[in-house]
């Protein structure tokens, strides 16, 4: 719903990051922080209560992560705390790795199949998507027996199934079609 906002965040973000030459520090700390947001209960609540003030949770984050993460890094959790937006960290996260790869020319795709790829089918199979989107391509591999045989792919919004269950779902659709 937010995801225009998250991203406006986030280029704003980037710039600052990329200028500096720690792009991937940022989307660490971020990670790391977020975890500690995610996991520290007190924490959490200090940020949620509606009784403790804005300027009381910047304190908090200040006394927590001054000299430990850069300067301008903190500068950003403290406007997220200002704009009531810290809980919804994690997709500012997802839209800085997202504007990264768009940077690198790059795409993440998903692969999930019945039985580990070769390294020959790997290669072929991203020689390919490479050519196909004149990217590069980051596979991330699954193995998924509920699939029974072939291969899903999904890069971007595009989705190839080519598994015998979605061929198996199609024949038994027909089937009951039929009757």
């Amino acid at each position: 719903m937010y995801e225009y906002l998250d991203r406006r965040y986030a280029l704003a973000l980037y710039d600052i990051a990329e200028k500096k030459g720690n792009v991937d520090k940022y989307i660490q700390d971020l990670k790391e922080i977020n975890n500690l947001i995610e996991n520290n209960k007190e924490l959490k609540e200090v940020i949620k209560h509606p009784q403790i003030s804005t300027k009381q949770k910047k304190k908090t984050f200040i006394s927590i992560f001054k000299g430990k993460i850069d300067e301008e890094l903190l500068t950003f959790l403290l406007l997220l705390i200002e704009k009531d937006r810290i809980l919804f960290l994690k997709e500012k996260i997802i839209q800085l790795e997202k504007i990264q790869l768009e940077r690198k020319n790059t795409i993440k795709g998903i692969v999930k199949t019945t039985i580990p790829l070769t390294d020959n089918e790997r290669k072929e199979l991203i020689a390919k998507l490479e050519a196909k989107y004149n990217k590069s391509i980051i596979l991330e591999e699954i193995i998924d027996p509920s699939i029974l045989g072939g291969i899903y792919l999904r890069i971007d919004n595009d989705v190839i199934d080519g598994t015998v269950r979605s061929k198996l779902n199609g024949i038994k659709q027909l089937v009951t079609r039929r009757e």
